[in-house]
C-alpha cells in the first residue's frame, strides 16, 4: 500500500509535470501573428489573388489557431501541433485557409472556407473546387490602375469623346462589374461579361456598354449612363443619341480651344 510521502511526491510530480506541459501550448493568431513563432512568411500571387503561407518553427507546439476573436482549429490529438498555415485572399477579402499539422509523424491538413464573416471548415474536394473558381473568377474595375493580367486594355480618341475598350481574356470570368468601390453590374453563374466600351475620361466616364454572354453561347448587352446619382440602365437608343450630343460637345470644345491657341 502506497504512503502517504509517496503519494504526495507522485502528485506533485505530475502536477510540475502537468503545468509544463500545459505551459508549452501554443496559440497561433492568424490576424496577429506572433514571429517568435515563425520560421517563414512567403507570399505567392495570381492577379488579386494572394496566398500567404506561414512556416512554424520546429520547436514550437501551436495546438490552437485563431482568427482575432474566433477560434478556428483546436487539437484533439495528444500530440499534434501546427506546422505551417495558408490564408488565401482575393481582392483583399478571405477565400480559403489550411492548417498543415503534424501527428506523430503524419502530416495531417484540415481545410476552411470564409463564408458570412467566419471559417466553416470543409472538405478536401471542397476546398480544391472553390480554389479553381477562384482562379478563373474576376472582377471588373473600370477605375485605373487596371489588371492587365486578367483583361486587355485599348485606348481610343478619333472623333469626340476619348473611349477605352476591355476586353476579357479567354481563362478568366467575369460576374461582376465595379467602378471604384461601387457594383454597377452583378451576373451569375449563367450569365458574365466579356468586355466593356467606356466612353470619356477614364477618371470621369459618362457612359458604358458591357458585353454579355449567357451559357448558351448567346450574346446582348447593356447600356449604361453616368448620372449624378450613379449608373443607370438605359436604352440603346437614348444611349447612342447621349453619346452622339456628348462628342458634338467634344469636337466643339476641340475647336474653341484650337482657336484660342492661333
Amino acid at each position: 500500500m502506497m504512503n502517504f510521502k509517496t503519494y504526495v511526491f507522485i502528485l506533485i510530480f505530475n502536477i510540475v509535470l502537468f503545468s509544463k506541459f500545459v505551459k508549452s501550448y501554443q496559440v497561433f493568431d492568424i490576424e496577429n501573428p506572433d514571429q517568435n513563432l515563425v520560421f517563414s512568411t512567403s507570399d505567392s500571387g495570381d492577379g488579386p489573388v494572394l496566398a500567404r503561407t506561414f512556416s512554424l518553427k520546429s520547436e514550437s507546439n501551436v495546438v490552437k489557431v485563431k482568427y482575432g476573436n474566433e477560434n478556428i482549429w483546436t487539437s484533439g490529438v495528444f500530440g499534434e501541433k501546427v506546422v505551417s498555415i495558408q490564408i488565401i485572399k482575393a481582392y483583399g477579402l478571405n477565400k480559403l485557409l489550411t492548417i498543415d499539422t503534424l501527428n506523430n509523424g503524419l502530416l495531417v491538413t484540415y481545410y476552411f472556407r470564409w463564408l458570412q464573416y467566419s471559417w466553416r471548415s470543409i472538405t478536401n474536394r471542397g476546398y480544391l473546387s472553390i480554389r479553381a473558381s477562384i482562379r478563373v473568377d474576376r472582377v471588373l474595375n473600370i477605375k485605373p490602375p487596371f489588371d492587365t493580367q486578367t483583361f486587355e486594355i485599348h485606348h481610343n480618341q478619333v472623333y469626340g469623346m476619348e473611349s477605352t475598350t476591355i476586353v476579357t481574356k479567354d481563362e478568366y470570368e467575369v460576374r461582376k462589374v465595379n467602378d471604384g468601390d461601387n457594383t454597377v453590374w452583378t451576373g451569375n453563374i449563367n450569365l458574365k461579361c466579356r468586355g466593356a466600351i467606356i466612353h470619356g475620361p477614364i477618371q470621369a466616364p459618362k457612359l458604358m456598354q458591357l458585353h454579355l454572354i449567357r451559357l448558351e453561347n448567346e450574346h446582348t448587352s447593356i447600356y449604361l449612363y453616368n448620372t449624378e446619382g450613379g449608373w443607370v440602365a438605359v436604352l440603346r437608343p437614348m444611349f447612342y443619341n447621349i453619346l452622339a450630343r456628348l462628342d458634338a460637345e467634344e469636337e466643339q470644345r476641340r475647336r474653341d480651344q484650337s482657336a484660342q491657341n492661333q
